[in-house]
């Protein structure tokens, strides 16, 4: 079972943009905060999107997508490279990722005023424009630092600028290998 793991911030488009590329490539789409949910309901908080115990967040996501394997062959799942814990922002470790075993990194950004707007209208959240950006910053960094330890490939994807379409034809070259 092949695995595309899609990270961004809170806001920036996650679940529409793996929607739509399941749906052009035939993948199942997963979203993390949902398949923990399932075996943790209390573990992420609402509104704030802060997460009362990382690693046992992740042990359940990781339990989850051993889970789904049998019954998927190739999957996108969207989630975090970082996370906000209290106030502060902690990376994933880096074992979440070797044990979900992704073949393909996406990121994907935005503007801060967009995420902004986003998480307003969506949460009611009012978050400062420069922790959005700090937080944007550090998604983007420990993505990297993912993708290097695993040495597999990263794609950058800006939802306001960048067409899906070349991340598309990504995704599915590396499915196909």
């Amino acid at each position: 079972m092949k695995l595309v793991f899609v990270g961004g911030i809170h806001g920036v488009g996650k679940t529409t943009f793996c929607q739509h590329v399941a749906n052009k490539c035939g993948l199942t789409h997963l979203t993390a905060s949902e398949l923990i949910k399932e075996r943790l309901p209390s573990a992420i908080s609402k509104g704030r999107k802060s997460v009362k115990n990382l690693d046992e967040n992740q042990k359940a996501l990781v339990e989850a997508i051993t889970a789904c394997r049998a019954n998927n062959d190739a999957i996108i799942l969207d989630g975090h490279f970082t996370l906000l814990v209290g106030s502060n922002i902690e990376p994933v470790p880096l074992t979440v990722f070797s044990k979900i075993n992704p073949k393909l990194i996406v990121v994907l950004t935005a503007k801060p005023k967009t995420i902004y707007e986003r998480l307003y209208a969506r949460d009611g959240a009012r978050i400062p424009l420069h922790s959005i950006q700090q937080h944007q910053e550090e998604e983007l960094r420990h993505a990297s630092v993912v993708a290097n330890d695993l040495g597999i490939p990263i794609l950058t994807v800006d939802v306001e600028e960048d067409s899906a379409d070349p991340a598309i034809l990504r995704i599915s070259a590396i499915l196909a290998g």
